[in-house]
């Protein structure tokens, strides 16, 4: 099994109720956005599968149909919403066919043709007045600066995520500019999930989730106040044309003053 496979495996087995619970940034963003939504690199679904709970129509997108195959199998009737094969950089959607487009964890794994390319496919299918959310690592977050001093000294975790690839160089200007590039009015932008700066050694150390552990943390994430701009997770809302839609649960650096 690759890893890959036991990253969807571990999120399924949790069931998509208690992952969504821990990222109250993307819970407000889908609460908020209008429908029909895409969610462009879904995984096992537990986003579409939240969107639907809410009575919101979603469509899950990802490149691995075996793995969106199996989340219909296992994760429960989707009333609303649905899933389908396809590539984030060339979707199977007419233009204009959504108000909402959410993109997470996905545009890092990208060089910086292909994320243009995500950008021009999203601002394609929204319509004018769309909505669409990225969230992508942070990888000048505490934590992530300390894995790499250590990983540079050649001390590497045993983690079973650790050889995920993901780019850690990506940053809020970057994003801005490209997305501006391809059209786009940046309405909000920063950083969220401060509280997993102290939880990721420990889940990096024990090579595993401990749920318990993690509603603790969690309460720390207060301090996203103070160092804005080490939330673990960087995000930008963007709209076709000049839509206001700004975050509460974001530590966001587009405005001088932070809503928590």
């Amino acid at each position: 099994m690759n890893n890959k496979e036991v990253w969807y495996r571990s999120r399924r087995k949790v069931g998509w109720e208690k992952w969504v619970q821990y990222f109250r940034l993307t819970k407000e963003v889908f609460q908020k956005m209008d429908t029909p939504i895409i969610e462009a690199g879904c995984g096992p679904g537990a986003w579409v599968h939240y969107a639907d709970s809410l009575g919101k129509t979603c469509v899950g997108l990802d490149f691995d149909v075996k793995t969106l195959t199996e989340s219909v199998d296992t994760s429960g009737k989707l009333e609303h919403s649905s899933f389908v094969g396809g590539d984030v950089t060339a979707l199977p959607f007419k233009d204009n066919v959504c108000n909402g487009y959410i993109s997470l964890g996905v545009i890092e794994h990208f060089d910086d043709n292909t994320i243009e390319k995500t950008f021009q496919e999203a601002s394609r299918v929204l319509t004018p007045q769309g909505t669409a959310f990225f969230l992508i690592p942070n990888g000048r977050a505490f934590w992530r600066r300390i894995l790499t001093a250590f990983t540079r000294r050649g001390w590497s975790p045993q983690e079973k995520f650790s050889n995920v690839h993901e780019r850690w160089d990506l940053t809020l200007d970057n994003l801005c500019s490209i997305a501006e590039s391809c059209g786009f009015h940046v309405a909000d932008k920063g950083t969220s999930d401060f509280w997993y700066n102290f939880y990721a050694p420990v889940k990096y150390l024990l090579g595993r989730d401990v749920y318990s552990l993690k509603n603790i943390i969690m309460h720390l994430d207060f301090l996203g106040r103070i160092f804005k701009k080490s939330g673990t997770s960087l995000y930008v809302v963007v709209t076709n044309g000049e839509k206001q839609f700004q975050v509460a649960h974001g530590f966001s650096v587009e405005n001088k003053t932070c809503r928590e």
